[in-house]
């Protein structure tokens, strides 16, 4: 069973990145403390649904997206890592 928390991270580092953005940039943009995003990102914290939202509207996404076991590399990879080792 993949890890949900794992692919919401890959996704939004990714999405961030890709958008040009620190963590702190989004934090900020998205009205929380400057550590929100690195908290996140270390699987200190989860996000609730509304700020998800949020999360998602600021990159420029729909909120699925950062689901999607497909939607960065390092997710593919991750995936066909497990894969692999089950083969």
């Amino acid at each position: 069973m993949r890890d949900l928390r794992k692919i919401f991270i890959r996704n939004l580092k990714y999405f961030r990145s890709k958008k040009g953005m620190r963590q702190l940039d989004l934090s900020l943009e998205i009205n929380k403390g400057a550590n929100y995003i690195n908290s996140i990102e270390n699987s200190k914290y989860f996000p609730s649904p509304e700020t998800i939202q949020e999360i998602a509207d600021v990159l420029g996404i729909k909120p699925m997206q950062l689901f999607d076991e497909n939607g960065c590399l390092e997710n593919v990879i991750e995936d066909n890592r497990e894969k692999l080792k089950t083969e």
